[in-house]
């Protein structure tokens, strides 16, 4: 699992960046090559409770992560925090 702690709910009244998203792309390969976006909500205005996070995120010895932002709207990243289990060969 991985959650980008944000500064959610900073979304605009109308217009582009009323609904922002977050998008993560996972690669295997040590950001050489990305998989398929997924998106999640960023939270409206005044949603301040929004939580975005990604589960399951896949294996991998190499596995990168890259984030895209999608509107302009003031983004503030304060943390991110993953959750990982070892795996046996």
């Amino acid at each position: 699992r991985i959650e980008l702690f944000l500064e959610v709910g900073l979304g605009l009244t109308s217009g582009q960046g009323s609904n922002p998203q977050v998008m993560m792309q996972a690669s295997d390969d040590g950001g050489k090559t990305f998989d398929a976006q997924s998106m999640r909500g960023a939270g409206a205005l005044g949603q301040y409770d929004a939580r975005v996070e990604w589960y399951p995120c896949g294996s991998g010895r190499m596995r990168t992560f890259e984030f895209t932002f999608s509107d302009p709207i003031p983004w503030r990243i304060l943390d991110c925090f993953v959750d990982v289990q070892a795996g046996s060969n």
